[in-house]
Parts: C-alpha cells; sequence; structure tokens
C-alpha cells in the first residue's frame, strides 16, 4: 500500500516535469515574428498552459507534503521516506523557482 503510493507520486513528479520540460522547450523555440494580434493571442496560451502547470505543480507539491505526514507509520521503510523527500525538495525548488520565469521575463 505505502509503496503504492510512492511510486504513484514518483510517477506523477516525473509526469509533470516531463510538461514543465517541453513547456519551456516550446516557449523557447517560438518564432517572434508574429503580428500583434498574434502575439497576444499566443501570449494568452501560453499563460493558460502555465497557470494549468503551475496548478498541477502545487497540487502535486501539496500531495508530497500529505505523503511525508503518512510516511511516518511503521509501515514505511526509509528508502520510501527518504525518496518522497527528495521529491518533495525539488519540488519546492520548482516551485519558488517558476517566480523567476514570470518576474523576469
Amino acid at each position: 500500500m505505502v509503496q503504492d503510493l510512492v511510486e504513484t507520486f514518483s510517477f506523477n513528479a516525473r509526469r509533470i516535469a516531463r510538461k514543465l520540460a517541453h513547456f519551456v522547450g516550446v516557449l523557447n523555440r517560438e518564432d517572434l515574428n508574429y503580428q500583434a494580434d498574434s502575439l497576444r493571442e499566443i501570449a494568452a496560451k501560453n499563460r493558460t498552459i502555465y497557470q494549468r502547470l503551475r496548478k498541477e505543480l502545487e497540487d502535486l507539491t501539496n500531495h508530497g507534503h500529505y505523503l511525508m505526514t503518512s510516511l511516518q507509520n511503521p509501515d514505511a521503510n526509509l528508502m520510501q521516506k527518504f525518496a518522497v523527500q527528495i521529491l518533495c525538495k525539488q519540488l519546492d525548488q520548482v516551485c519558488c523557482g517558476s517566480n523567476f520565469l514570470l518576474t523576469h521575463n
């Protein structure tokens, strides 16, 4: 039971990491030779995608913190706790680091 929760959390963390990496890759590839109206549409689309990804990331981070508290039971082994703790720390860094994208672009 505990192992299933840890594996699901780990899978979801990898999934959101791939989505974020893809999104950043698309942003880095985008051609800026568009008309002003097109740029507004693209910016609106990108904001919507960013907000959705941000919500997924926040939900996953909250789930990780909840999982950490549930791993205090005796069924959880040290490696499970350690894996979730590392992922939570990385998610926290991404959450804080993602504010950089908003303030420096």
